[in-house]
């Protein structure tokens, strides 16, 4: 399932029209008046993104040779966990999704996959409330969510099968789980004992616990991100320690309160521990097929409302590793890199394994392959990344706190240049733009704060 594998430190962190088949000169177009909440995904040939209007989420498909739409339906997150973004989910050919059932009550909602090519209804479940955003079963047969499918219920992952329209319980009842991972990394949310699970084929296959891994007192609920390297059968990923904490700020120590680990994921057993690291440089590294981690000193501010951070006597080096032993691969000093350890802006894109940060020697290009870093061209221009954040028209409440509408997209794509501001001209280079987009039939579509993008892989 497409799911970013990561969530923010949760404490702290426009209206659009129906888009008109784009009249933009080949080989590029763009689709305005809309406000996509993240990037596409490429299935069934097509590509399908999430945006929202008029605090309502709708699911798009779109036709990549020009933008053309040629479905939309209603969605909704359901009770997803606050924090984890709301995204598209592959099935086959076909997408997985949550359509709204107000008829039900608020949050109601049908676990539903439609034919990507066509929008036609392939299966829908009965209502209930979901706990996690739909994704497929590990196989392209069914789809998956936890669910509770009634007031008082347990929750649990359901499995709606696309032979047969079953909606069923598929494995053990996990009644304070939450996903935390790519393909099936779940945290079971016993606490004080806290667990990671790897659930497959609604099996607990293993559970480790959280304190195996990671120091003393590290939680999930101080925010985690986890890489999913399938190639090399391992979770590489970091939890947080217990920062301080106002009613407004949170100040997150990063040697101390971070950390690294990497677990089989066959057996769960703890591969390697590092100290003081993020996997993926937390959320800042959007490149997520790169076995990249940052090293930090300094400290971490953030305001919740209106929301912001900031970094004190900030020290990065960037690192290569092998995500089966952990082991350094190579090293770069990278100083007060802001872009390198952003929770909420990843660092620009340059290319399909190349971003761009400030170093000390100035703005440079590195490749995340080995480490070498480039100076750029004046002329250059990249992807910046910002994370969606939108009102949906439905609340929901964290702890004792009040009702809250805020929630959380994927990241959308602004033009900029080496030192982040915006670009009046020029574009990316196309793999840029293949690095952060969906990848259909020779184009890479892009979602940007006001649009859709389409742009040319082949000449």
């Amino acid at each position: 399932m497409r799911v970013p594998a990561t969530a923010l430190l949760t404490v702290a962190l426009t209206v659009g029209a129906s888009g008109a088949p784009a009249t933009a000169s080949p080989p590029d177009w763009h689709v305005t008046g809309v406000r996509p909440i993240g990037q596409p995904i490429a299935v069934g040939g097509v590509a399908v993104g999430y945006l929202t209007r008029d605090r309502r989420l709708y699911a798009r498909a779109m036709r990549p040779a020009d933008g053309t739409t040629i479905w939309e339906r209603e969605i909704t997150p359901s009770r997803q966990t606050a924090g984890m973004a709301i995204v598209p989910a592959r099935v086959g050919d076909g997408v997985a999704l949550l359509e709204p059932r107000p008829d039900s009550g608020p949050n109601w909602a049908s676990l539903t996959v439609v034919e990507a090519a066509t929008g036609r209804v392939v299966r829908s479940s009965p209502p209930a409330i979901f706990r996690t955003t739909a994704y497929g079963c590990h196989d392209d047969s069914s789809a998956c969510a936890m669910s509770v499918p009634h007031q008082g219920g347990t929750r649990r992952e359901y499995r709606l099968d696309l032979a047969t329209g079953a909606f069923t319980p598929h494995g053990a009842e996990v009644p304070r789980a939450r996903s935390i991972g790519e393909a099936g990394l779940t945290d079971l949310g016993d606490r004080p004992n806290e667990r990671i699970a790897l659930i497959r084929d609604g099996a607990v296959r293993w559970q480790r616990p959280v304190a195996d891994a990671f120091p003393t007192g590290f939680s999930t609920d101080n925010g985690w991100t986890w890489w999913y390297a399938e190639q090399a059968g391992v979770y590489a990923g970091s939890v947080f320690g217990p920062a301080r904490r106002t009613a407004n700020t949170v100040d997150l120590e990063l040697h101390t309160q971070t950390a690294s680990a990497g677990l089989d994921e066959q057996t769960g057993a703890v591969l390697w521990r590092d100290a003081g690291s993020m996997t993926s440089c937390a959320y800042s590294i959007a490149l997520r097929d790169e076995a990249v981690r940052c090293r930090v000193r300094g400290t971490a501010h953030f305001v919740v409302s209106p929301p912001s951070e900031s970094f004190t006597d900030l020290d990065v080096v960037l690192e290569g590793f092998d995500p089966r032993t952990g082991a350094t691969r190579w090293t770069l000093p990278a100083g007060a890199a802001e872009a390198l350890v952003s929770f909420s802006q990843p660092a620009a894109v340059a290319g399909e394994h190349t971003i761009v940060a400030g170093l000390p020697a100035g703005d440079r290009e590195i490749d995340l392959r080995d480490g070498t870093v480039t100076e750029p061209a004046a002329d250059a221009r990249y992807w910046c990344l910002s994370r969606a954040r939108f009102d949906f028209h439905e609340g929901y409440t964290a702890g004792d706190g009040p009702e809250r509408f805020d929630r959380t997209g994927d990241n959308l794509a602004t033009v900029c240049t080496a030192d982040g501001g915006p670009a009046d001209s020029g574009r990316p280079s196309p793999g840029a733009s293949q690095a952060i987009g969906a990848v259909v039939n020779g184009y890479a579509v892009v979602a940007t704060a006001d649009g859709y993008h389409g742009v040319t892989l082949t000449g």
